[in-house]
């Protein structure tokens, strides 16, 4: 795709359009804030933002000549009015959400004029590494002018970061310093002569090797691969500003009067340079969009209530204790057949159960939704319904498509998970946001897959990750990885693993694991059922995400001579990514359970979803329970830590419905986790295990009249078969707090 590089004149932002170029996209302009001029003239070369880096600015233009694209630029005074992590789309009394004093419309309108120069451009590179402050802002601005933003740095560790950088054969040198360790004699020195200096620092301080933090600020010199061929930029009469003399934490950076591109042919030509001042003109040329705000939102719940309220969509399966409230059994109804008409209809029985509560909960405080279809051919038109109820702070989502039964499943069913509290907590920023965090990267990167359409990536409630089900998306390309269904079972357990280190987690903190194989791959359940417990107790992580020091030095445009030699990298963490190494290995895997589903989007092979605990203050470890057998025929397997989340896995060899519900509650009572949080329930049956049980209405009634009375949520859910034969029940209790449980103890 064309694209927009959003550009500094730092490494960050050169090498994420590297990495865009690498993967078959074309910057075709750039665009860059620069300070406001004061009325005498002078400009403030750094000024106090946490988005945007001005210091360097006088460079940009010859770097535009370097790479030979048009620059468009827009002065800004840096200045942030709205300072919470996200960007409301609108405000109370119909506001805007942008002012015109605010950085961020003025980045709306640099990239509107962009777009206006470049029509073709479709996607915005942006340098963030690991500023959710940065990110959201850039991806709510793409979001209005329709653009997709590329952060391909985004959580890549820094120490790993820099030294491709390096190896790229790219030279930057800090035009900027303000942290301990570091000193004003480093400005103008390229990286590869003060990486032992900054290596020093990361060791001793823990300053970010890459400058994450503000420590440092470059430009960019020379790029092969971005640039032309041997093009350089020259920095012209440098001067150093002491800003303070501080004898630890100095902070000065360098002023340029301009620069130059040069090439061993000589000097390369200017390239048009374009203001985005005028706002009159951006305004006419290029319209916004106006994606769903929370009135939107708002007023589409409302009529879904209102509809509910008309027509109720039938019984559905509640457990409702002091906090979460668990749904399930929300359907279209089975004589629907327009999707759109059936996923709507779903959802307004889901509402109208949660309106209808002693203490109704508001639909922003659902945090999980599994989405079960009869169709996946149907799931484009079931998504556009879908995606009117939720708005910015969307629930985590798994999809499914169920098995026919004898009289064919409904085209949509679903099941919730809601928090009281959780809507206020994501939307109010006066309220306590580390209640409920919903992690939602809308950026394609190499990190993890981009959430496309109303989902995000995780839920974090109450110390527990809710993640989204993950297939083997390639998440630098959005694209099914190849090699079948092992290779997207390992991409898919490396993205989960990603999002939950993200989270302060890891696979080996899971509590709950369940894995769908499409039919296709049925056959192959047992090796993946085996692999997913490597994943799970951490057997893999290190065989597929250290970097290979022998090859990665070939992949680099550089090589090691590139970077210098004597460059120091012991003692920093050389990972990728954060996957979750540091958790070690677990002696157990928490329950894994394998059923297999007529098929998965994008038609995966597979699907995977995780729950897991965050952080290990707060709690016992997570313990999992050895198989046991609470009655005839029946298996256990169970992990949790107490009051924060917890699950168990009960076999049925033949029927036992009911015991089985039983000896889940009684589980969930001991782990403690049922105090404070309720129980949702899938009962996954296929055609024998009905058979068993004295048929489908059977099978119904027996599962919602146990889990009624033992407070908890059962779905049941049509499957092909399980690992194992027969049927299984699994039940995850989620959304606690170990502080509520301390108390139950006392």
């Amino acid at each position: 795709m064309d694209v927009i590089g959003l550009a500094s004149g730092g490494k960050d932002s050169c090498f994420t359009m590297l990495e865009c170029a690498r993967r078959g996209h074309r910057v075709v302009v750039l665009a860059n804030m620069m300070p406001l001029a004061s009325e005498d003239g002078s400009v403030e070369q750094e000024l106090d933002s946490h988005m945007i880096q001005t210091v360097g600015h006088t460079v940009i233009e010859a770097m535009a000549a370097a790479m030979g694209v048009p620059l468009v630029r827009r002065r800004t005074a840096g200045k942030a009015k709205h300072t919470g992590v996200d960007v409301c789309d609108d405000f109370g009394g119909g506001a805007p959400a942008l002012r015109e004093d605010d950085e961020v419309f003025d980045l709306l309108q640099l990239l509107r004029a962009a777009k206006r120069a470049a029509p073709t451009a479709t996607g915005v590179a942006v340098g963030a590494i690991l500023s959710n402050y940065q990110r959201t802002r850039v991806e709510h601005v793409c979001r209005r002018l329709g653009l997709l933003p590329l952060a391909m740095l985004w959580r890549c560790r820094q120490p790993f970061l820099l030294r491709r950088m390096l190896r790229s054969g790219m030279v930057a040198v800090p035009c900027k310093v303000a942290s301990l360790g570091l000193s004003a004699s480093m400005l103008g020195r390229p990286l590869s002569e003060i990486q032992p200096r900054l290596a020093d620092a990361a060791r001793k301080f823990q300053v970010n090797i890459a400058g994450e933090g503000g420590e440092y600020e470059t430009i960019t010199l020379r790029c092969p691969g971005l640039f032309l061929p041997g093009a350089e930029v020259r920095p012209l009469e440098p001067v150093v500003r002491h800003v303070s003399r501080d004898r630890f934490a100095p902070v000065a950076h360098i002023e340029y009067v301009g620069a130059e591109a040069a090439a061993p042919g000589g000097a390369l030509a200017s390239q048009p340079v374009l203001s985005a001042d005028d706002d009159a003109s951006i305004d006419a040329a290029v319209p916004l969009l106006s994606p769903p705000t929370d009135r939107d939102v708002d007023a589409a719940v409302a009529e879904l209530l209102a509809s509910a309220a008309a027509a109720p969509a039938g019984a559905v399966s509640v457990a409702d204790t002091d906090r979460v409230v668990c749904v399930a059994g929300a359907s279209g109804g089975p004589a629907e057949t327009d999707p759109s008409a059936a996923v709507t209809r779903a959802l307004a029985s889901l509402l109208g159960a949660l309106a209808g509560l002693e203490r109704p909960l508001s639909w922003s405080d659902v945090v999980f939704v599994r989405l079960w279809v009869a169709d996946m051919s149907d799931f484009s038109r079931i998504n556009e319904a879908y995606c009117r109820a939720f708005g910015r702070h969307p629930p985590s989502r798994a999809c499914v498509q169920a098995a026919a039964g004898g009289g064919g499943p409904p085209l949509v069913s679903l099941e919730a998970v809601a928090v009281r509290g959780a809507g206020a907590s994501a939307r109010d920023a006066g309220s306590d946001s580390r209640f409920r965090w919903t992690h939602h990267v809308a950026s394609q990167s190499a990190w993890a897959p981009l959430c496309i359409g109303p989902y995000c990536q995780a839920n974090v409630v109450g110390g527990a990750v809710l993640c989204a089900g993950q297939i083997g998306l390639d998440p630098g390309t959005m694209t099914m990885v190849e090699g079948g269904a092992a290779a997207e079972l390992d991409q898919a357990m490396t993205s989960s693993a990603r999002v939950l280190a993200a989270e302060g987690s890891a696979l080996q903190a899971a509590v709950a694991c369940v894995v769908f194989v499409s039919s296709a791959h049925a056959g192959e359940a047992a090796s993946l059922e085996a692999r997913t417990r490597e994943w799970m107790r951490g057997d893999r992580l290190s065989a597929t995400t250290l970097p290979d020091e022998s090859s990665e030095g070939e992949e680099e445009e550089g090589g090691d001579e590139a970077a210098g030699t004597g460059l120091d990298w012991s003692g920093l963490d050389m990972r990728e990514y954060d996957e979750g190494q540091d958790w070690g290995r677990a002696a157990e895997a928490c329950p894994v359970e394998v059923v297999v589903v007529p098929r998965l989007p994008r038609d995966a092979a597979v699907e995977v979803e995780v729950t897991a605990v965050a952080g290990r203050e707060g709690g016992a470890p997570v313990v999992v329970t050895a198989p046991t057998s609470p009655g005839e025929g029946l298996t256990l397997r169970g992990a949790g830590r107490a009051g924060v989340a917890a699950s168990c896995v009960v076999s049925l060899a033949a029927g036992g419905v009911t015991e089985a519900i039983d000896a889940a509650a009684a589980f969930g009572a001991k782990s403690r986790c049922a105090a404070v949080a309720a129980g949702s329930a899938r009962l996954f049956v296929d055609e024998a295990a009905v058979e068993a049980c004295g048929g489908e209405e059977a099978v119904a009634a027996s599962a919602h009249a146990a889990a009624g009375r033992c407070g908890m949520a059962v779905h049941v859910v049509r499957v092909l078969g399980r690992l194992g034969g027969g049927a299984s029940l699994v039940c995850v209790w989620a959304g606690g707090e170990a502080a509520e449980a301390a108390e139950a103890d006392e």
